[in-house]
């Protein structure tokens, strides 16, 4: 018997399916034959099946103090699926770091780096010639937050994004792990294709919220995980962007004008705040904004409208009670929507739809009236002042697909439009007017302000001519920044600000998420949980700020009740130690 041992191997495997934290993400196994690190085989877990990727293959006889000490008899591993490495040990070093990190499921990281079309089809899985290192043909990945329209360079580059078919991107990553392949362009998913020679990465816009992977699991920044992955391969960072990220900009990292054509419009166009103070209420367009619009088309200059809100109206208000119709699965408002001409009310969030109320739920009577607007009210706006214009409305409300978008963007006169605009590489407009970006500053956010100047400073950039922002606060240091065309201005001011409340890139925050259908429920396990981790920091002394627990800014979403607790992290050792104490039904977002 202990001569059979000797030959054989303790296997160290993780499943491909999730396995919430701070459960063991690893797990032991035998086997008969030793197995290739990165190669996938079949598990048995809890009765089921999974496909899983070895991590350590060791001969058992090297390892007996371990197995004597084991509570647990090992399984046998149910057999080898793909016996070559799937996985480069870089990409296992990378999704540990991201597991880790994020503190997500390992096992959901490592299957992003597989193929679905691969494990669905194992026996299409080769390896090309093998080359030395002098042959391999040397890699680089540009990195960008969204399938940018009109950025292509040649006619080969090759895309990859979530939207690609599973055939074609098992293809493609099979000819990317071959050296097939020496430029790749693509979103988020292209971080987990296999390169073989990796050598640059080319980060395009770091600070668009596009980069994050905030509504899918698991959760993580692409610049972030980028930045990991080039310090594996020995791979350089450039930075291609408008303004650069906070920490970029404190690290004095330097950074590539991510369009020339764009800067030279920065410097040469003509800025102007237009104050909304004297705006009758209920009105869109100060009367200066008209005249700037009247005079745009008499001189067959193209114009571009922004307004961060899709719909007609925020929101449908009783003048008498107050009362706003209200989400039936979630804490928010009903958005004020028309479809030819036909109104009706819709969450953003869940997608709830229901028709517009005639009277008021709560008094009973027929005074409702709509505040506040979006981009169909605009659109109507200018179709009632200025009925000779050709007006086009680009926003996720509009299906058409961005090709058919540009068409119609060069075919109109105004361009009214939401952040889809970003899609769009290289349009240059006479005159950019922003209409309502105090919206997007009073978003509870610590964040608010930098993607408010982020926005506008690209929306200026669109402008070969005029750029003009209607707001009732002229004095805000965004405004101000943007007039002077001097983004350290505003970076000046918001570090300061951060360092002074000690907030990211001066230190790390981790925000905790709870949900339930019962609100009774919610609310118990997050007082639980935070007197759990006051305890914790009291005893052991860590450096640690812990919030006390309250409710999500979207206290119900999709039917469930949300609480939310507020961590700033001293140190990397204290994150770590807190997270191994926070229950599996808990989400974690790591706030950069």
């Amino acid at each position: 018997m202990c001569y059979m041992l000797c030959y054989m191997f303790l296997i160290k495997a993780t499943p491909l399916t999730n396995i919430p934290r701070p459960n063991p993400q690893e797990m032991s196994f035998f086997s008969a034959r030793k197995l290739n690190i990165g190669s996938l085989v079949e598990i048995k877990m809890r009765n089921k099946k999974y496909p899983a990727i070895v991590l350590e293959c060791d001969t058992i006889k090297h390892k007996k103090s371990i197995i004597r000490s084991s509570t647990f008899a090992l399984k046998p591993i149910e057999y080898s699926i793909i016996d070559e490495p799937v996985l480069f040990s870089y990409q296992i070093e990378l999704a540990k770091w991201i597991s880790q990190y994020y503190w997500t499921s390992f096992g959901l990281v490592l299957k992003k780096f597989i193929p679905k079309y691969l494990l669905k089809n194992p026996d299409k899985f080769t390896i090309g010639n093998r080359v030395t290192d002098s042959e391999k043909v040397e890699q680089t990945l540009y990195l960008y937050p969204m399938k940018y329209i009109g950025n292509r360079v040649t006619d080969y580059e090759i895309d990859i994004t979530s939207k690609l078919g599973l055939k074609k991107e098992f293809d493609l990553f099979n000819e990317i792990r071959n050296g097939n392949i020496s430029e790749v362009k693509g979103t988020k998913s292209a971080l987990f294709a296999p390169y073989i020679n990796l050598k640059k990465i080319i980060i395009y816009e770091e600070l668009d919220q596009s980069h994050l992977s905030w509504d899918q699991k698991p959760h993580y920044s692409a610049v972030s995980v980028a930045k990991k992955l080039a310090e594996l391969t020995g791979a350089k960072i450039e930075n291609h962007c408008s303004i650069p990220s906070l920490f970029s900009w404190k690290k004095n990292i330097s950074f590539h004008s991510a369009n020339r054509v764009r800067s030279e419009n920065n410097k040469n166009n003509k800025t102007k705040i237009i104050d909304l103070i004297n705006l009758p209420y209920g009105d869109i367009f100060i009367r200066e904004t008209i005249d700037i619009l009247n005079k745009s088309f008499k001189e067959n200059k193209k114009v571009l409208l922004y307004i961060n809100r899709r719909g007609y109206s925020r929101l449908v208000v009783c003048k008498d009670c107050g009362f706003m119709p209200q989400c039936k699965n979630c804490s928010v408002t009903l958005t004020y929507h028309k479809k030819f001409e036909l109104p009706y009310l819709l969450c953003h969030y869940c997608l709830y739809k229901t028709e517009t109320p005639k009277i008021c739920d709560k008094c009973g009577y027929h005074n409702l009236g709509l505040f506040g607007f979006g981009t169909q009210q605009v659109e109507q706006k200018i179709k009632e002042i200025m009925p000779f214009v050709k007006v086009v409305r680009l926003d996720s409300d509009v299906k058409k697909d961005l090709e058919e978008q540009i068409l119609d963007i060069n075919n109109a006169d105004f361009t009214i439009t939401t952040s889809i605009i970003f899609k769009f590489k290289n349009l240059e407009f006479d005159c950019v007017i922003a209409l309502a970006p105090d919206l997007e500053l009073n978003f509870p956010d610590y964040n608010a302000f930098l993607y408010t100047f982020f926005n506008l400073w690209r929306l200026k950039n669109f402008a070969k001519n005029d750029f003009a922002i209607q707001t009732y606060d002229k004095e805000n240091i965004i405004y101000n920044a943007i007039l002077k065309n001097d983004y350290k201005l505003f970076y000046e001011n918001e570090l300061k600000e951060r360092k002074a409340l000690n907030y990211p890139p001066f230190t790390e925050m981790i925000k905790l998420t709870f949900s339930h259908k019962n609100e009774v429920s919610a609310i118990n396990e997050a007082k639980v949980l935070n007197k759990k981790l006051e305890y914790i920091k009291n005893k052991k002394g860590l450096n640690t700020k812990i919030f006390d627990f309250m409710p999500a800014l979207i206290y119900k979403l999709k039917g469930k009740f949300r609480y939310e607790i507020i961590i700033k992290i001293g140190s990397r050792d204290v994150k770590k130690y807190l997270l191994e104490f926070i229950p599996f039904d808990w989400e974690v977002d790591i706030l950069e």
